[in-house]
């Protein structure tokens, strides 16, 4: 819990408090109270302990005061709370990419493809650069870096601070006496996001066909014109009935030139695939379960001597003072985009003056939504949710709000 000090629009001088409060659960919970909202005895007057109290009793009536024991103020602490923190947030993606020729729609024939082809070699240029395996220094997604058991190169992305390894099925090793190829389906098969990338002539798709309990997304690209001017690309996805869905949408037709912008689109839609697998009933479950587990080992390891429980508690009664709170009254305005929490995405904003695109922060809270200059933080545009009637989709992926 700390006190922030603040300006609202007028410039005059207020205070709110913030407070975190970590469970179990994968949404940590963040507050930002104002002074006004707090009991009447004057807050300079107020332990931390009986503040702390009264926030909870306020905002977190279910987690008991009497269970919680002050931690160690140590950067180990600090450090295992970034760590749990970051539990829900991926930087590093491996994923798996499957060639598809004319006349093939089981896995067995799609694993069994020895070599590339041309249209497979563009798709794959075009979606990430090739890498030599040996001493490769960056994220490995489980491939041998030393000693070539799993080929010489591989696929590589860096995407909006992401690293990507994808498994491509036609670079991992190739055994002409195992009709199952596990050499390759012990990676592809351990993806929980796989491209299907179709040739012309090729089956339609059926995810029944895939026999592995840990592929829950594919992701099919069908090529069009391969290695001419006019190539295109046609996009689908097929996704376990557990995976939420998960943006950006794809246009009517599902059908994309060779371009950055499709590029960007296909990344995008790649690493939402894997994060809306990993917010599954399944793993987040499992997630959930690692958290639960740090939490206990932070509470058990790294808290301070325990006190005496009755002395506490009349030192809270006499330092404390009243915790009867005075009359609900409208707290003096503040500025909500400097005081409430938001999801927030990494956007471009249409400048309509210049006729360009800049790239900006968008925050949407529960009252607020916000534009935000990187990396100065200073505020481009903000309104209250209230006054958005709706949003219309624009080309690949973009969105406008209606005012």
């Amino acid at each position: 819990m700390i006190k922030d000090r603040m300006f609202d629009n007028s410039m005059n001088e207020c205070h709110i408090y913030r407070l975190i409060v970590r469970v179990s659960d994968l949404v940590t919970l963040r507050f930002c109270v104002p002074e006004e909202v707090v009991a009447e005895t004057p807050n300079e007057h107020r332990s931390n302990r009986s503040m702390l109290r009264e926030l909870l009793e306020l905002f977190c009536p279910k987690v008991s005061f009497s269970c919680l024991k002050p931690a160690l103020s140590t950067p180990k602490v600090e450090e295992l709370l970034m760590k749990i923190d970051e539990t829900p947030m991926y930087t590093r993606y491996k994923i798996g990419i499957l060639l598809c020729k004319a006349g093939q729609q089981t896995e067995e024939e799609m694993y069994n493809n020895q070599k590339s082809s041309d249209a497979f070699d563009e798709f794959l240029d075009f979606l990430g650069r090739r890498v030599c395996l040996k001493d490769f220094d960056k994220y490995k997604g489980g491939l041998d870096t030393r000693g070539d058991t799993t080929g010489t190169h591989s696929l590589f992305a860096d995407y909006a601070g992401n690293e990507i390894m994808f498994h491509v099925s036609t670079l991992l090793p190739f055994t002409p006496s195992n009709k199952q190829q596990l050499s390759r389906k012990r990676h592809i098969g351990n993806d929980m996001v796989t491209v299907i990338f179709q040739e012309p002539g090729s089956l339609p798709f059926k995810a029944v066909t895939m026999r592995s309990h840990f592929q829950h997304v594919f992701i099919i690209v069908r090529v069009d014109n391969a290695c001419t001017e006019h190539v295109t690309y046609r996009v689908a996805v097929s996704r376990a009935k557990s995976v939420p869905a998960f943006g950006p949408a794809i246009p009517e037709g599902g059908r994309f030139t060779k371009n950055t912008k499709f590029k960007n689109f296909l990344l995008t839609k790649i690493l939402n695939a894997e994060n809306a697998v990993q917010r599954s009933k399944r793993f987040a479950y499992l997630t959930s379960r690692t958290r639960r587990e740090a939490l206990k080992d932070l509470a058990d390891k790294y808290v301070q001597p325990p006190v005496n429980e009755g002395a506490a508690k009349l030192a809270s009664r006499i330092l404390g003072g009243s915790v009867r709170r005075r009359e609900r009254m409208l707290p003096r305005p503040i500025s909500d985009y400097c005081l409430r929490g938001a999801f927030s995405w990494v956007v471009e904003v249409q400048d309509h003056s210049t006729g360009q695109r800049s790239q900006c922060v968008l925050g949407i809270s529960v009252d607020t939504l916000v534009l935000l200059e990187p990396p100065t933080g200073a505020v481009i545009f903000a309104t209250s949710t209230q006054s958005i009637l709706g949003w219309t989709n624009g080309e690949f992926g973009y969105i406008q709000n209606l005012l």
